[in-house]
This record gives C-alpha cells, structure tokens and sequence, in this order.
C-alpha cells in the first residue's frame, strides 16, 4: 500500500512538472505579449488599449478648435484689421502650428479679399487671432474663418498654462494730431522660466462688448519674474465708444526650452 501511495505521488509530480514546463513554454514562445491594439485591459492601461503603456486615452475623444467670433475692423485708407476668438477644449492637446484663412464678401457674397496666417493654440484654452491691414475694395457684410482640417495634435506632459498676465491695463485717447489713442499694460512674468518671442495681443470692446479695435507688439524675452511696460498707439480713429481694453501675452510653450 505504501509502495502504491509513493507511486502515485511520483507520477502526479511528474505530471506537475511536465505542466510547469508546457506552461513556461507557452508563456515564453507562444501566448502573445500585450499590445495596445489586443482588445484586452490587461497591462496597465487605463482603458482598454490606451493609458499607462499606451497612448492616452484622450486622444481617441480629442475636440476641434471652436470659433467664438470673427470681426472685421475698419481702419482706414479703405483696409480692414481682422479678428477673432477660438477656443481649445483639449486637456492636454494643442496644436504647434496650424494655418487658417479670412475671407471677406460682399452682399451679394462675392470674395473681395482673403488673408492667410500660421498659428499655435495650447491646451485649455482660448486665444486671439489678429490680421492687420487688409486692402479691401467694396463694402464688406461677411467675414469667414476657415481654420486647416490637416492638423497635428501635440500633448504637452503635465501641462499648466503659462504664468504671463497683463497688469494695470489701460486705453486712453490723445487725439494729439499724429496718435489718436493708445492702450498700455504692465506685463509680468510670475514663472520661474524665462520666456522668449511673447507675442502680446490687444483688442480694445465697446460697452456692448463687440470689438472695435486691435493691436499688438512683441518681447522677445520675458525673463523669469520680470515686468515690463508696453504701450501700444492707434494712428487713426477708433470707430466706437472703447469701454475695456482685454491684453494678452501669448507664450508658444511648443518653442520654449522648458517643454
């Protein structure tokens, strides 16, 4: 009975063993190793196939840019400035460069000019687009944005929107024979990174809240905790009762050496 018992036992560890090894094998050489396009939860991920070793899972929902508003401005000598405002509602997307076009119409919805640009939008957020001095023959009653559909989506890790505010903004009028008005802030960089190439845009609204005039000028370095005055002049009449004047520093974190 003993005899029979220890043979049992040896061939049941025999069995176990042969197992382990088929199992190793399978393992090793034939199951196949997770992947993110498998279907499965089943390394991490946050859903399936995306997250943690995968790509983001934000990027299977990611939203295109919206359009708030478009304006054409009259300025003088029979050109228009252009604006308008967009808005990315991506977490952590946003878009290095990408090309859009104004185009203005007439009544009876014929082109009378168009006007191209390359811009950059970051994550969650909203931004201006400004063109200036347009040439127009004819009234203008229509102005479209079109914004290219052949984009490149870019996450920023860890994204956190730049720390440059406008302080003390102001618009005054002068009228003193060559400047009609200017507008004026104090620009502040409260990071710990240097800034470089900050585009400072300037849109001046009357009391009903519709744009009436734009502007802008240029830093090419905001260092770290550094302010610095800017003043922007319009050398024409403002068409329009300017009540707030909104200023925003624009930093491409794309082109910026802390990214």
């Amino acid at each position: 009975m003993l005899l029979r018992t220890k043979q049992i036992i040896i061939i049941l560890a025999y069995v176990l063993f042969s197992f382990a090894i088929a199992f190793g094998v399978y393992l090793l050489f034939i199951k196949p190793a997770p992947t993110c396009f498998d279907g499965k939860f089943n390394q991490g991920e946050e859903q399936i196939d995306c997250g943690g070793p995968c790509p983001s899972c934000e990027i299977r929902t990611l939203k295109g840019i919206k359009i708030l508003w478009v304006k054409a401005l009259p300025t003088s000598n029979a050109n228009y400035d252009l604006a308008a405002r967009i808005e990315n509602p991506n977490q952590n997307y946003g878009l290095r460069d990408f090309s859009y076009k104004f185009s203005l119409y007439d009544l009876n919805n014929q082109l009378l000019a168009e006007r191209t640009g390359i811009s950059f939008i970051l994550p969650r957020g909203e931004r201006y687009l400004l063109e200036f001095k347009l040439p127009v023959t004819g009234t203008v009653a229509k102005v479209v944005l079109n914004l290219d559909k052949n984009i490149q989506w870019e996450r920023i890790k860890d994204y956190l929107p730049p720390e440059a505010n406008a302080l003390d903004k102001k618009y005054e009028v002068l009228k003193d024979g060559t400047v009609f008005s200017r507008a004026s802030a104090t620009i502040k960089n409260s990071s710990r990174f240097d800034y470089k190439n900050v585009d400072v845009l300037v849109v001046a609204f009357s009391g009903d809240g519709e744009p009436v005039a734009i502007n802008s000028t240029s830093l090419s370095l905001l260092a770290a905790g550094q302010e610095k005055y800017i003043s922007v002049p319009w050398f024409f009449e403002v068409f329009g009762n300017v009540t707030n004047i909104d200023i925003e520093p624009e930093v491409d974190l794309y082109e910026q050496a802390i990214n």
